[in-house]
Formats: C-alpha cells, structure tokens, sequence
C-alpha cells in the first residue's frame, strides 16, 4: 500500500472543495488525525499499521461533499 499515492489521491479529492470553508478545513484535518490514531492502533495491536492508517483516511470518504 503506498501511502504517498493515498495522500496524493485524498488530496485531489478534497482540492474540489473549498478548503478555506472552516467545515471543510475542519473535516480534512479530522481525517488526518483518524489515520494517525488508527495506525497507532494497528501497532498496539500487532496489526499491519499502514493498512489501519488508510482504514483511517477513508473513515468519511463520501461526508465532506455534505458539508455544504
């Protein structure tokens, strides 16, 4: 699983709404801080970490173009 490739692709999906909305800002960073903790998670566990940490990312794929 690449990572970058997981960051690049989030990122333009989000680059489709507007960041400086503080919903939409908030949502983002939201999602970030999920992918950390569910790695971490992963590790305590004994799970394979970067599968928790893009679990994490997709948590609310599909909420921010609700955030309207």
């Amino acid at each position: 699983m690449d990572r970058q490739k997981a960051i690049q692709a989030f990122e333009n999906y989000t680059s489709h709404y507007d960041t400086t909305d503080i919903k939409i800002k908030l949502k983002i960073d939201h999602t970030y801080h999920v992918a950390d903790i569910a790695e971490r998670i992963g590790e305590s566990i004994g799970a394979d970490k970067t599968f928790c940490w893009f679990l994490g990312l997709l948590h609310h794929i599909g909420v921010i173009p609700h955030m309207h």
